[in-house]
């Protein structure tokens, strides 16, 4: 599956590793698209410390937001929030591509 332009380009803009995509992907999901700290951290299976630094680095590009001990999905950006939306969509369809399309980013050929 070929994955959008707009999807490729969230990934290459924001998207540095498979944690930070997990942990993204627990928030987008969640009911309120918010989730405290500490259950992110179990749901990304990501030790404390890398979890509150990955929200961080999101939050820093205006994706989400740090609300005392709460992340919340807040993607300022048009863009930003359709490119997420049709992530979670075809994340759901063709988890490998979305992967195959991150790794290409981490490791360019």
């Amino acid at each position: 599956m070929v994955l959008p332009v707009q999807v490729t380009r969230f990934l290459r803009t924001h998207i540095d590793s498979v944690e930070k995509l997990d942990l993204l992907l627990v928030v987008a999901k969640a009911p309120e698209r918010r989730v405290p700290l500490a259950v992110l951290a179990r749901l990304a299976r990501l030790p404390p410390g890398v979890t509150r630094r990955l929200a961080g680095e999101l939050e820093a590009a205006n994706i989400v937001t740090l609300v005392e001990t709460e992340v919340q999905l807040l993607p300022v950006r048009v863009v930003d929030r359709e490119a997420l939306e049709d992530l979670l969509h075809h994340h759901q369809l063709d988890r490998e591509a979305v992967l195959d399309a991150l790794m290409g980013r981490i490791y360019p050929r």
